[in-house]
């Protein structure tokens, strides 16, 4: 699970994308939408809690969808809600799955 976050998050968020209408508040706002996501996540569990390790395993395999979900996004200079978007389901899988792990 962590590799595809540590592989898009914080370095791609904060050097590859550039917004003409946000500017430098771009890196910083996307920063704050995927820890928004990942505090939401981590609260998930709360009343979705998954506890079959496979399942969970499957979750962390799918993840690596946004690998080539960000990269086509920055090659088509996708709209900033875009980034935004993928970028929270970022957070809030990364929350998620960390959580549930750790107490399976």
């Amino acid at each position: 699970g962590y590799l595809v976050t540590l592989s898009i998050f914080p370095g791609v968020l904060a050097e590859n994308l550039k917004s003409p209408t946000l500017k430098s508040w771009y890196p910083l706002l996307l920063i704050t939408v995927f820890n928004v996501g990942d505090m939401m996540g981590k609260m998930c569990p709360t009343r979705f809690h998954c506890r079959d390790g496979a399942l969970l395993f499957v979750f962390s395999i799918m993840r690596g969808a946004f690998v080539p979900i960000y990269a086509v996004f920055v090659q088509e200079q996708m709209p900033d809600i875009s980034f935004f978007v993928v970028t929270y389901c970022l957070g809030i899988t990364n929350g998620f799955l960390t959580t549930c792990g750790m107490s399976t």
